[in-house]
């Protein structure tokens, strides 16, 4: 019973070591673009929670850092603004276009902001490039 014990504990630990090299690994850029995803509706909720407290929009992205716990690590903070190919996101306030507040979007894995119809990544999955996010009219 014990030798059986030890040979399911052993297995585990060899399937969580592979997971946790292989995972990493299999990175592809559909996970990258989730990733990315997911780290723009992060930044979009920072920006509400500024307009919240400021009643207005931050003049660039780096100051909504000073809105995040100081007790995270500047190194952790610095990256919440980067996409998932460590591409700095892009952030306009004022927008760009009509009725926005501002734009949101990352460039994408080329890291050229080539616009619409190519591979830049809105907030959203409407596909508009940029991301335009607004309390406009």
């Amino acid at each position: 019973m014990a030798m059986r014990s030890i040979l399911w504990l052993s297995g585990g630990i060899v399937v969580a070591v592979l997971l946790f090299v292989a995972v990493p690994l299999l990175r592809t850029g559909e996970s990258l673009k989730g990733k990315t995803r997911h780290q723009l509706l992060v930044v979009e909720e920072l920006l509400n929670r500024w307009h919240a407290i400021h009643s207005d929009f931050p003049e660039n992205a780096a100051q909504l850092l000073t809105i995040i716990d100081t007790s995270i690590p500047d190194v952790a903070r610095n990256r919440l603004l980067l996409d998932g190919w460590g591409h700095p996101m892009i952030y306009r306030h004022p927008s760009t276009h009509k009725g926005c507040d501002y734009d949101l979007y990352s460039v994408g894995p080329n890291g050229l902001d080539d616009g619409e119809g190519k591979d830049d990544i809105p907030t959203d999955d409407t596909g508009v490039v940029p991301g335009c996010r607004g309390h406009g009219p």
